[in-house]
């Protein structure tokens, strides 16, 4: 039973939350009426993190003042609200795990091992993260260390092998499909940082936690994000929006002599991403869940959770019709984001604060 669960440091969450959003890049599937593309998408990336950077600060202020998590404080205010409040995160954080899920066994059984059965990439990664997530925070997020090393090296070996393939000519003003383009292309972006909510529930688990943790997360996503995008759109052009996964299509174009080609250790680190990703919504919804129910030891709950997303993500894992549906619908994707990461932390401060203010008032001086 995890009653105080030890602290990691913030160089270990900013490195675990990377990983767990490259997880979206490595599955990206062109789609025309979301997401932007080309030229736009470069510029749209930095503003859209920025736009994330914004929508956390009533979170950094209500962990300044509190010095407590966001669920904690939720149940300060009331047991109600804070029922509501971790119910909330932990059907999130479940839907994500069965989202990733659903996408790890469907690239596997497509890209990777054509034919195969998804069920059986399924079982093995859930039963996995499900055992990992219960062994704590500190256990799976050393592993983050090691994932980003294999990160830059992939970065830097992608960088030496592509770079004579770089065409500029395929680079053209962010601005040519006009501004509600771009204004499209940024909030979609942004509202993409499914992450942001793991950081409100795990960053007062981090050791001198506050927002430089959540802007070197932001920064480096940013960063990343912006390479390996600039090199798919210069290097495959307007072939990227053929390709059902154009990021394992670049690596498998990216060849080094003594390293062969380079989708191999493209998998390798995408299969790690999908591990560390599952783990984390795991754990957080396993949090939410004996915040409901205290008296539930915490292996059981992580159990539960991964039983529930297993078996979601089992309904789904023979087609992605349905995560397609949902991708189309913006809003879909937009209002729990919006309501997590914006509403939620910006409610709780407010009542925090008139709560101390009002008991401010009545006391006698």
């Amino acid at each position: 039973m995890e009653n105080k669960p030890r602290m990691i440091s913030g160089t270990q969450l900013v490195f675990l939350l990377l990983i767990s959003r490259l997880f979206t890049l490595f599955t990206f599937v062109p789609r025309a009426r979301t997401a932007a593309s080309g030229s736009t998408a470069l510029l749209c990336i930095p503003l859209a993190g920025a736009a994330v950077g914004i929508l956390l600060i009533p979170f950094l202020l209500l962990l300044r003042r509190s010095q407590t998590d966001l669920l904690s404080c939720a149940f300060q205010l009331g047991s109600g609200y804070g029922l509501v409040v971790s119910l909330l995160f932990g059907v999130f954080c479940i839907y994500m795990a069965a989202f990733t899920t659903s996408h790890f066994s469907f690239f596997m059984a497509s890209a990777v091992y054509p034919n195969s059965t998804p069920w059986a990439f399924l079982l093995l990664l859930t039963l996995a993260a499900g055992y990992a997530a219960s062994l704590g925070l500190e256990a799976f997020s050393r592993m983050s260390v090691w994932v980003f090393s294999l990160l830059l090296l992939l970065l830097l070996l992608f960088v030496c092998a592509l770079l004579p393939e770089v065409n500029p000519v395929y680079l053209t003003s962010p601005l040519l499909d006009g501004l509600p383009a771009v204004g499209k292309g940024i909030f979609y972006t942004a509202v993409n940082h499914a992450e942001a909510a793991a950081l409100i529930l795990l960053l007062p688990r981090a050791r001198r936690a506050g927002g430089r943790v959540a802007a070197g997360w932001l920064v480096l996503t940013i960063l990343v994000y912006e390479l390996l995008s600039f090199l798919t759109l210069t290097v495959l052009g307007d072939y990227a929006k053929t390709r059902l996964f154009p990021l394992h299509t670049l690596s498998s174009l990216a060849q080094l002599s003594g390293f062969g080609r380079l989708d191999l250790l493209h998998i390798a680190l995408w299969i790690f991403a999908a591990f560390l990703r599952l783990t984390v919504y795991l754990y957080c919804a396993a949090v939410c869940l004996r915040r409901i129910f205290p008296s539930a030891a915490f292996g059981r709950s992580c159990a539960c959770c991964a039983a529930v997303s297993g078996i979601w993500s089992l309904a789904t894992a023979q087609g992605m019709q349905f995560w397609n549906r949902i991708s189309e619908q913006v809003w879909v994707v937009a209002a729990p984001f919006l309501l997590l990461v914006a509403a939620v932390p910006l409610v709780t401060l407010l009542l925090t604060s008139l709560g101390r203010n009002s008991a401010g008032k009545g006391r006698i001086k």
